[in-house]
């Protein structure tokens, strides 16, 4: 252990384990020994030579304990110093009258030294040299053996050993205690440091916190054109965003808590959101349903108006997303609405645009063509073989635009929610048969094989002749194009349940699997086709999904790059 000395020269600490401070107790204790023998008349020096070399002894020994690195030198090298200073007060306790000495008392200073080392073995060194030390007189011949006074050279080392073992015990429980207590201090100052670092962590944590709710404050904020609302379980608004504000018209105050989101939604869209049939379901299913279709499963949101302040419909694309707390439980839902008036108005524009110009075009085309009928009736002279070749190409492109004017005309009424449909009983074995008998020569061309597999030649269905053999002149069409030379192409008609299925399967290029989500889409045009240079516009499948989704079935279709592709138009026997 170590204390605070003050000093003139300001306060320092002093190490009291160290063997050298402990050395000092024996030169002091010496010192006044000395300053005895000069005061005390009875205190005198009989054996000069023994009494002066322990005081060398020691003095020498004061000054080597000040050289030595003790730290580095192992503990009980350490107990030498007080066994030799022990033996060398023995000298001159024997130099002061020997087994009379009035010094002999010095001898305490070492072995407390040695006595208070850890381990029981100090006391046994204790013991040891103080029995060689009282009998130092006896040893050196400044005493005679027949000296009654003798006796202390067992009774002395008694003494002391009781002494020793004393200081000893006291040591150990000192050392002990300490050691609580240098346990109980690191133990304490580790928790400190725990406190301290924990508090360092918490107060990062609350900076991070308030920094992560200002930002999500501002993007909330920031969300002006678009509606967010954050809901409960059972769609209690419980948070208004300020675009739900500047779109729909109420404010926070007025809807949360109070409203819920499905009372938002127009009548039509609560209508089509329920189905058919439901419209007296409660609030439960028609939010149910809103979560399903708007994307808490799928993310994939739908087309939903909602109602302003003022009762006018605002057409919306909405999603969900579930709202979750830290340990993933969901207690509600999260809508986001963006605003589809301008996109609905671009989109009815880019239309009304198509159709009109294609509907001027016809007009024209039509004359086009009978004038070049006219022209090959040869009613205004006779024509040669190359001039009748170039009346044919002329009349073969202006075929081609005249439908695919047709087809621009088809697709806009599509948009528009007008398919023009004449319903009557169709055999539709009958159908395919006459798309086959079209396509043959166009596959004969081309090297392509197409089969018609029989089966169900006689079923029949409700629906348009005439829209039904388009759609299947595209899927046989795009077939034959899409297959190299000796492919095949296989078509036929199956009934499975309640619906009659068309397939055309072909072994093709195939189409990525990455673009099948796109297939359907107008003037898409796979990359399998564009690498090929296959020709087309790209809305043959647009118009066969809307004719197969007008006779109230569904068009399916599966490929593998390199092995061919399938289409399935799936047409219920009793359409909806």
């Amino acid at each position: 252990m170590s204390v605070s000395v003050k000093s003139p020269f300001g306060e320092f600490a002093v190490d009291t384990a160290s063997p050298a401070v402990r050395q000092l107790a024996s030169v002091l204790g010496l010192l006044l020994a000395l300053g005895a023998v000069v005061v005390v008349p009875g205190a005198v020096i009989l054996e000069p030579v023994a009494a002066w070399t322990g005081v060398v002894i020691v003095f020498a020994l004061a000054g080597v304990a000040f050289v030595i690195p003790w730290p580095k030198i192992a503990p009980w090298w350490q107990l030498v110093l007080p066994v030799v200073t022990m033996l060398a007060l023995g000298l001159f306790r024997a130099g002061t009258g020997g087994a009379q000495s009035m010094f002999t008392s010095l001898i305490l200073l070492p072995l407390i030294f040695i006595a208070a080392a850890p381990g029981r073995r100090a006391i046994w060194l204790a013991i040891g040299t103080s029995v060689l030390t009282v009998a130092i007189p006896y040893l050196i011949g400044t005493a005679p053996w027949s000296d009654p006074l003798i006796l202390r050279v067992v009774f002395t080392p008694l003494v002391f050993a009781v002494i020793a073992s004393i200081i000893n015990e006291l040591s150990h429980r000192a050392r002990v205690q300490v050691e609580s207590s240098k346990l109980y201090a690191d133990e304490r100052e580790r928790r400190l440091r725990e406190v301290q670092a924990s508090n360092e962590a918490r107060e990062v944590a609350l900076r991070e916190l308030r920094a992560s709710e200002a930002f999500n404050r501002s993007v909330w904020n920031a969300a002006v054109h678009e509606i967010a609302i954050v809901t409960e379980l059972d769609g209690t608004i419980v948070a208004w965003g300020p675009g739900a504000r500047n779109l729909l018209g109420p404010s926070a105050v007025q809807v949360v808590g109070s409203r819920n989101v499905t009372e938002l939604l127009s009548e039509v869209s609560a209508s089509a959101i329920r189905g058919e049939g439901e419209e007296s379901e409660g609030g439960d299913r028609l939010l149910r349903r809103l979560v399903e279709i708007a994307g808490c499963d799928e993310q994939a949101g739908t087309l939903v108006e909602l109602v302003r302040t003022e009762g006018e419909p605002l057409p919306t694309l909405m999603t969900c997303a579930p709202r979750k707390t830290p340990d993933g439980d969901v207690v509600g839902h999260i809508f986001i609405a963006y605003d589809m008036t301008q996109v609905n108005e671009a989109s009815r524009l880019k239309d009304e645009f198509v159709g009109t110009i294609s509907h001027e075009l016809r007009t024209p085309l039509s004359s086009i063509l009978g004038y070049l009928e006219l022209a090959r009736d040869e009613e205004s002279g006779p024509l040669n073989d190359e001039q009748r070749h170039y009346l044919e190409v002329a009349e073969r492109n202006a075929q081609r635009l005249l439908a695919l004017v047709g087809d621009l005309l088809f697709v806009a009424q599509v948009d528009a929610g007008k398919v023009p449909m004449e319903f009557s009983p169709v055999r539709l074995g009958e159908v395919v048969r006459l798309s086959l008998e079209t396509a043959l020569p166009t596959a004969a061309q081309a090297s392509v094989e197409l089969v018609g597999e029989p089966g169900n030649e006689e079923a029949t269905l409700a629906g348009d002749a005439m829209r039904l053999g388009q759609a299947i002149d595209n899927l046989i069409s795009n077939a034959v194009k899409f297959t190299p030379q000796g492919g095949v192409v296989r078509v036929g008609v199956r009934r499975e349940g309640n619906e009659l299925v068309v397939y055309v399967s072909d072994t093709g290029m195939g189409i990525p699997e990455e673009e099948m989500h796109r297939l359907f889409t107008k003037f898409f045009r796979a990359t399998t086709a564009t690498k090929q240079a296959v020709p087309g516009v790209g809305l043959g499948l647009n118009i066969t999904l809307a004719i197969v989704k007008a006779h109230g079935g569904r068009l399916e279709a599966s490929s593998s790059v390199g092995e061919g592709t399938t289409f399935e138009m799936h047409l219920p026997v009793s359409p909806r």
